[in-house]
């Protein structure tokens, strides 16, 4: 994923594709699924008003970078394949693929009529082209990692400047034929084209307005909606697409997204019934939330970590022994029992247990008591060369929000009480991490990667050296080797064996501390139907609807 997205447990279908030869795949799709209208009657008013975080940085598909620009992104655009109401993959633009006997090369074939919400016709040109931009060096995508992971052929050579974007293996062979070539088979790769980067973007557009294209009266969108207006750090609101193809089942006519970076002030508006769902539930207010309104309280598990950068380039972080001195300390369960308590769950490693094709390895400091964590802690500690007459120093910088703030502080205890570390925290706005972070300007650094689609890989590659999102500066050859070789490994049994090795050797590593797995929560209003329990971080609000309020 990201530091952004994604699903939490996805179930696929097409999870074999791959090692199946000429394989067809077409299905019927619907927005909103025909049972979840029966015998409801709808609102006159069908609009909606989403609560979302802080304000994204970009509406641009393959520039946005954080789970507040792509709860936007995938009511704006839609790629070759999508997700249905249990996060399985489903035909998106292209209404069918077949997959070559080598499982190299994919042939998509778009539905009929597809335009953009311009009215232009939209065609496998677009496809072409947005994969281009995407792995042209020029565009700066910070996903740009993430096609190169694809395999897509020549994606890495093009991303690294060695090959002219040209060259990458997306050929448009008529109007609605799009075939792409992978320089090596991956299991998983449909699964991959439902990521907000790889979705279609306007090329006259884009030449024609430079970065202004996303602005209100230029943005041309394929999705089932489109931009209506923005208002900075106030509102986004779009409007249906009466050219999406699928616009006449989709029933919610306008949504509102609200950027409200602090839960509490979002609660407030919830209660004030200013907005219909929110992004997330303040941790102060969970349990009397939980009592009081618990059938408007939402809660998912995600394929997603809570953790801590350790900036390797630097001292002490480039000594292994003070990164596990450090990760060893932290007292995982009382922070997500205590502090989190909405479900959260203690996290020693990286990928989620309940990621399909995920064995986690046997990991030695989680068997341990925590008093044989924190003895083992306080050795290392003081074999790196600190103690009371030597005490190590560190900062640990965040974006400002209450439950990380509530975080750093236990944590910053928990060093201060076993390890006599002195400890300051250092809170920014989440653009000012990022950037900090980004630029190695940092001790320890609070972050959170969330999965892309359900397969360990789309966790673990974050850890690749080349990865731009490995703000760690941590790289190693054996790791890169062991991932990149189970990410082609056609044998099932074979790449979890191997995703297992990746896993424990970066975690023997710790350039990083794990502290928990997330949970999707939030608050929903009764009269807000179709909300989806078994893929609730990835809500399109093409499948949600307005119930009539008898009241």
């Amino acid at each position: 994923m990201s530091l952004f997205s994604r699903p939490e447990t996805l179930k696929t279908v097409f999870g074999t594709l791959s090692i199946l030869c000429s394989l067809q795949i077409a299905t019927t799709v619907h927005a909103v699924e025909p049972a979840a209208l029966e015998g409801v009657e709808l609102s006159d008013q069908q609009s909606l008003v989403r609560g979302n975080g802080i304000e994204p940085s970009s509406l641009d598909p393959q520039m946005i970078e954080t789970k507040s620009d792509g709860n936007i992104a995938i009511d704006l655009f839609e790629g070759l394949v999508t997700q249905d109401l249990d996060g399985n993959v489903i035909p998106g633009a292209a209404e069918s693929w077949s997959v070559s006997p080598d499982s190299k090369t994919f042939t998509f074939i778009l539905r009929d009529g597809l335009k953009w919400s311009d009215g232009s016709p939209l065609t496998t040109a677009d496809f072409v082209y947005s994969f281009r931009r995407l792995a042209d060096p020029k565009t700066k995508a910070p996903f740009v990692w993430y096609l190169k992971n694809s395999a897509i052929t020549n994606a890495s050579e093009i991303a690294d400047g060695k090959k002219a974007p040209e060259t990458l293996g997306v050929l448009a062979l008529d109007d609605k034929t799009l075939q792409i070539s992978l320089d090596k088979p991956i299991p998983y790769f449909v699964k991959m084209l439902g990521h907000f980067s790889m979705a279609p973007v306007p090329q006259n557009l884009i030449e024609q307005y430079g970065s202004d294209w996303t602005k209100v009266g230029n943005l041309v969108t394929n999705g089932a909606y489109k931009l209506k207006s923005h208002e900075p750090e106030k509102s986004i609101v779009l409007e249906r697409n009466s050219h999406y193809w699928n616009d006449s089942e989709t029933v919610i006519n306008e949504v509102t997204f609200v950027p409200v970076k602090d839960a509490t002030n979002e609660f407030t508006l919830y209660t004030e019934d200013k907005i219909d769902m929110t992004s997330t539930i303040p941790l102060d207010e969970f349990r009397s939330l939980k009592r009081k309104y618990p059938e408007q309280i939402h809660i998912s598990p995600q394929s997603s970590v809570y953790f801590y950068y350790f900036n390797t380039r630097k001292k002490p972080f480039d000594d292994v022994r003070v990164r596990k001195a450090l990760s060893y300390t932290i007292n995982r369960e009382l922070i997500a029992k205590y502090i989190m308590r909405q479900g959260q769950v203690p996290a020693y490693g990286f990928t989620p247990e309940h990621m399909s094709g995920f064995i986690k390895p046997e990991l030695g400091y989680e068997l341990q008591t925590r008093k044989e964590r924190e003895d083992e802690a306080r050795r290392l500690l003081a074999e790196a060369g600190y103690g009371k007459s030597n005490p190590l120093e560190v900062t640990i910088s965040l974006n400002d929000l209450h439950a990380h703030t509530k975080t750093a502080l236990a944590i910053a205890q928990m060093w201060k009480k076993e390890l006599g570390i002195k400890v300051k925290t250092r809170r920014v706005d989440f653009k000012e991490l990022m950037a900090s972070t980004k630029a190695g300007n940092y001790d320890i650094a609070r972050f959170g990667w969330v999965a892309d689609y359900n397969d360990p890989s789309s966790m673990l590659a974050l850890w690749l050296g080349d990865n731009d999102y490995n703000f760690s500066g941590w790289k190693s050859a054996e790791f890169d080797q062991i991932l990149n070789d189970a990410m082609v490994t056609q044998d099932k049994q074979k790449r979890e064996r191997m995703y297992s090795l990746a896993e424990k050797t970066v975690i023997d590593e710790m350039p990083f501390a794990p502290i928990y797995t997330y949970v999707s929560n939030r608050l929903v209003k009764t009269h807000v139907g179709g909300y989806p329990p078994n893929n609730a971080d990835n809500v399109l609000t093409r499948n949600l609807f307005i119930i009539k309020n008898e009241s």
